[in-house]
Formats: structure tokens, C-alpha cells, sequence
């Protein structure tokens, strides 16, 4: 309770929203539940309405309509009439319209962690659908057990997601090797504009599209009809993003989630390190006073200690249960029953090699993944090992030390090195960073304590 105090105080002198409402949240002594009731996809869920010390109602019924796709992308391109009319096409990518591309990105963020313009009076939590074998989700078709046409990858920053993206890149680049070539349904113009290609664009760049062709199954042989006719052949899509979560509900085919978790106190300070310390993608986390001024912090890196930069950088339990604010117990218990789903499987990065494992024994659809980098591993062991970056072993902060190629702790001047094994090594700062990042840590406890038990149980599509 004093640690949490004393995080209020110095998060407020900030003037920070999320880290107020971090230290809030860790302030406040219960986050039990005050009202049930029966909600969810299936309508007989039962779920809390109300939880102590949050401000605002639970939602437990959250309508497939209600998501930040349909909130943010226009009621013009929500219309079929849009297939046929001068928007035949869908929104633009971002790429193509920086600035409304940009807006909005910030939009769609916003809804994603519960803002008043987008819920109102009530956090609006998405639910992911809950399949069993006797009652499964309805799609178009159906697949074998363990088995699905579209997979969705959730990508967390800075939680070793572009190194799994790699191996899923690698999957369906062999996998249309081994079938003569690209589903020839797939149409170049579309895949083209893909920052992701052959992966399906569920990035920022493309998500508004992406979604947009799949809810009206436009072309039907690539997002409708087709997709049956694709699966039997082999093929299988594979689509990859932050903002994925939810995907699957305009995807009318078998759908699976995948994601990559990370220890939130290793995460942050690799983001820490990664976007204060080295300034990394043109000092997008700095603010605008130390770019001024960047000369003056080129050698040592932003002026901000961990917990002051803070608010510079996203969390990821709105990722998992988009629509609530991620600093209540109800985005928190949305995100850990999304992870629990029976559509979801999450590898944790400090265990990655053996979620690979799991992945080629129980999902015939990635039988292969990772072999590659085995059979590197056992020609080359040096270069083929996990990179060890940034800190010394003894400071105790080993999920941040053992990375895969997610760290680039070749831009840690001496002078960065040192700040940051300074802040490791002090204990009242790694304490009040402990405070802020107790929701993600409810969550992330939650995902290891079930992550065994996860791989026991078959997937079921949603």
C-alpha cells in the first residue's frame, strides 16, 4: 500500500493518464465483484458487471458490432453498399493517406482502451467466442481438430514478436512452395499494398482494409466462398498485427489466435531502453522539448528515468480485451479469459522454444515451425543462440538479458549502459515500476500459471 501511495504521488506530479490510472488501479485494496451477471458471446457466460474500485460498469454482453472496427471506420464502408459503390475497395491504407491513416490509427487506439467517445458510460470489453466440440463456433466450414483456415496473430511490442513473425513467414512461404506456388485465388492488387505479404496485413497499415474486404467477402474466391476451396488444397492464411484481436469475427472461417507474451517489467524496460535510451525509430517515444534539445541527450539518451517515461509507452492488455480501459479489473479479467480461450494459443517468450515445440506437436498446421532455426542452431551454435544484451546477469533481470534478436543493445553507449544498470540496480524505482505495471502483471501471472495447461486441451476454432 505505501509503495502504491507513493507511485500516485510521483505519477500525478507527471500529469500522465495512464500512469495515474496505474497507480490508481494498484492503489485501490480489492478489486472484487460486486455484480454478476449472465453475458458473453454465447449469452450464458456469467461475468462480472461490476468490479470494485473501477469506475465504470462491466459490460457482459458486447455485440460483434460494438468493436473498434465498426467504431472507427466510417458508416460508409459498414454499408454492403460499399462493394459497388465509388468506395468499392475499402478504406485506404494508411500508407496511402498518411495523415488519415494517422488519424485513424489514434482513433482506433483510443477505442481500444475504453474511451468515454467510444463506451460512454461503461468499460465494452471484446469477448473472444468460446467453441466447444459439442457446440462450436458456426463458420462457413468447418476443419479438423486443432486445425484452421486463418490464424491471427496478436504481434506485442517488444515481446519477441518479430522473431515469431519471421517463422510464421517462413511456414507459409514453404508451405506454398510444397503446393507449386501462392493460392492462385489470392489477387496481386490487394496483396501488393500488404506490408506483410505473404502475411495478411493486420497491421495499422492495412487492418481497416483487411477487415473491410473480409466482412464483405469481397472478392468472394479470396474472403468468401473461396476460403473452403483454399483449406482443402493447403493453403492456409496467416495474418499479423497488434490490433488483431477480434479479427476473427469478420472472418467467416475457422480462425485461431496466436501471440507471444513477455515478463511486463522485462518488456518495458526493453522498450525503455529501446525507445528513451537509444532514441530508437526516429525518437518517436521522446517528447517533443527533449527532441528540441536532442544534442544535448545523444550520447546518454532521453532525460527520463523508467518510471518518468512511463506514459511514453502503450501496455498490452487493451491488445487482448480491446474496448475496456486497461487499468481496471475488468480489462484485466476480459484479457486473461481472451488468453484462456479455447481459440488461443500464447507461446511466452522466455519459454519459446518449448511453445515451438508445442506448436509442431499439437498443431499439424505448424509441424514445422522453428526447424529451420534448430538445424541452424545444432551447424552454428554461436550464431544461432539467443543474443544476451544490455545488462549485467547478476542484477537478476534475466528475461530481459535473454532475447531473441528483439533487443538491439548494440546502440547502448557506455553512457546509456550505465543509466540503465543504475535504475535495474535500484530498488525504490524498480518498486514503484512494479506498481504500475500491476494490472499487466495480473495478467501475465495468470497466462504463466495456465500456459501448460493450454497446450493439454484441442483448439477449438473461432
Amino acid at each position: 500500500a505505501a509503495a502504491a501511495a507513493a507511485a500516485v504521488v510521483a505519477v500525478r506530479s507527471l500529469g500522465g493518464e495512464r500512469s495515474v490510472e496505474a497507480a490508481a488501479f494498484a492503489a485501490n485494496p480489492s478489486h472484487s465483484c460486486v455484480v454478476s451477471a449472465l453475458g458473453g458471446p454465447s449469452g450464458d457466460e456469467s461475468l462480472c458487471q461490476h468490479f470494485e474500485g473501477d469506475l465504470r460498469a462491466c459490460q457482459v454482453t458486447v455485440a460483434p458490432t460494438q468493436d473498434c472496427w465498426h467504431k472507427t471506420v466510417g458508416d460508409e464502408f459498414i454499408d454492403n453498399a460499399s462493394v459497388t459503390s465509388a468506395l468499392s475497395g475499402g478504406p485506404k491504407f494508411s500508407r496511402e493517406d498518411v495523415a488519415a491513416g494517422s488519424d485513424w490509427a489514434q482513433r482506433f487506439y483510443n477505442c481500444m482502451a475504453g474511451a468515454v467517445e467510444f463506451n460512454g458510460a461503461v468499460e465494452a470489453p471484446y469477448r473472444v467466442p468460446y467453441g466447444t466440440a459439442e457446440r462450436p463456433v458456426v463458420k462457413s466450414f468447418s476443419t479438423p481438430t486443432n486445425q484452421a483456415y486463418f490464424y491471427s496473430f496478436v504481434h506485442v511490442p517488444k515481446a519477441g514478436g518479430s522473431y515469431f513473425k519471421a517463422l510464421l513467414h517462413e511456414v507459409v512461404v514453404k508451405k506454398n512452395e510444397a503446393l507449386g506456388g501462392a493460392d492462385k485465388r489470392i489477387e496481386d492488387g490487394i496483396v501488393s499494398r500488404w506490408i506483410t505479404n505473404p502475411l495478411v496485413d493486420l497491421t495499422e497499415n492495412g487492418f481497416a482494409n483487411t477487415m473491410w474486404h473480409y466482412k464483405h467477402k469481397t472478392p468472394p474466391a479470396m474472403f468468401g466462398a473461396g476460403m473452403a476451396e483454399s483449406f482443402d488444397e493447403g493453403y492456409r492464411a496467416v495474418g499479423k498485427g497488434a490490433i488483431s484481436m477480434g479479427s476473427c469475427e469478420h472472418i467467416d472461417a475457422p480462425c485461431v489466435y496466436l501471440t507471444v507474451l513477455r515478463n511486463p517489467l522485462d518488456r518495458y524496460i526493453s522498450h525503455y531502453s529501446y525507445l528513451c535510451l537509444e532514441g530508437s525509430e526516429g525518437m518517436t517515444g521522446w517528447k517533443e522539448e527533449w527532441k528540441a534539445d536532442a544534442g544535448k541527450y545523444a550520447e546518454a539518451g532521453c532525460p527520463a528515468d523508467p518510471v518518468e517515461f512511463f506514459d511514453q509507452v502503450g501496455g498490452f492488455i487493451q491488445l487482448f480485451a480491446p474496448g475496456a480501459n486497461p487499468n481496471t479489473q475488468c480489462g484485466v479479467e476480459a484479457a486473461k479469459r481472451n488468453l484462456a480461450a479455447p481459440c488461443t494459443r500464447y507461446l511466452l517468450l522466455d519459454k519459446l522454444d518449448h511453445g515451438l515445440e508445442m506448436m509442431r506437436k499439437t498443431m499439424p498446421d505448424f509441424s514445422e515451425i522453428g526447424t529451420s532455426v534448430e538445424q541452424a542452431a545444432e551447424a552454428a551454435p554461436a550464431e544461432a543462440a539467443p543474443v544476451v544484451v544490455d545488462a549485467p546477469a547478476e542484477d537478476g533481470w534475466g528475461g530481459f538479458l535473454q532475447t531473441r534478436k528483439n533487443d538491439s543493445g548494440s546502440k547502448l553507449t557506455p553512457p546509456r549502459r550505465g543509466r540503465l544498470e543504475a535504475y535495474l540496480n535500484d530498488d525504490e524505482l524498480m518498486g514503484r515500476l512494479r506498481v504500475l505495471l500491476g494490472a499487466e502483471l495480473d495478467v501475465w501471472n495468470f497466462a504463466a500459471e495456465n500456459y501448460q495447461g493450454q497446450w493439454e486441451r484441442d483448439i477449438h476454432t473461432c
